[in-house]
């Protein structure tokens, strides 16, 4: 795939924020004059620490565009929360991109979604159908996708895995009892 996204957003001259959410640029000339065209200045948002590394020493970017790495969170209306606060997820190693969250306390029925930089417009992803998920197995996490409910009361933890950029899922496991 060389040239993939070659001059996608050229002309697009009132573009100052793009949210990147690949985790693997390594085609040639993937992201060449991308950008091109665009405005003078902007944020390019990223999903990983080392996809930033990698375009803040990259050319494909116009000097006076920023790159932030932002981060994923999960949001619903667990814990007496109205999908108004964001629980931060963290990756779970060195480029593994693996995104996981602290312990969340859930009742049974209750549901999340997983969100990009804190925001429905950057990324939001949910479950292929509108079914409870299943602990300890694996869901496509799906763009726009419904909202996940928790089976049972418990404390569980969230695992957005986006190794597989194609096939990205959603886990939801019971936490460590401490």
């Amino acid at each position: 795939a060389n040239s993939c996204y070659a001059t996608m957003f050229r002309g697009c001259t009132k573009l100052n924020s793009v949210t990147m959410l690949a985790t693997d640029i390594s085609a040639g000339y993937c992201l060449d004059n991308w950008l091109t065209g665009t405005a003078s200045t902007g944020t390019l948002y990223v999903a990983t620490d080392a996809m930033k590394t990698t375009l803040d020493n990259d050319t494909y970017r116009p000097s006076g565009w920023t790159v932030e790495t932002a981060t994923w969170s999960v949001i619903g209306d667990f814990a007496g929360f109205n999908w108004n606060k964001d629980f931060m997820m963290t990756e779970t190693g060195d480029n593994t991109k693996v995104f996981k969250s602290s312990a969340i306390t859930f009742k049974a029925g209750e549901q999340f979604k997983v969100r990009f930089g804190g925001d429905w417009e950057k990324g939001d992803y949910g479950a292929p159908t509108n079914e409870a998920i299943t602990l300890g197995t694996s869901i496509t996490a799906t763009e726009q996708g419904h909202n996940i409910a928790v089976p049972a009361d418990g404390n569980y933890i969230i695992t957005l895995d986006l190794s597989d950029t194609l096939n990205p899922t959603i886990t939801l496991t019971a936490a460590p009892q401490p």
